[in-house]
């Protein structure tokens, strides 16, 4: 039986499907439940952040930059805007 026709998923079935093709990738039938449902959950998170609104003067977080800082010295990086 083909992958596709032995269980839905939705949508998330339907991209793991695709790229299970498109990489030429295995998966024993018994793992896709459960590959399924790791995917509907990134898949969930993904839209909490992207459907978040934001101001328009909202600025990006600065970005770490890990420092030569010796072990037990206060200053172990610097932030970068």
């Amino acid at each position: 039986m083909d992958r596709r026709q032995s269980g839905g998923g939705g949508e998330a079935g339907a991209f793991l499907d695709a790229a299970l093709a498109v990489m030429e990738l295995p998966l024993e039938p018994e793992l896709r439940p459960r590959v399924v449902m790791h995917l509907e959950t990134a898949l969930a998170m993904a839209r909490l952040v992207s459907t978040f609104p934001l101001p328009d003067e909202a600025e990006p977080a600065p970005v770490y930059q890990p420092g030569d800082a010796a072990p037990g010295d206060v200053e172990t990086g610097s932030v970068r805007p």
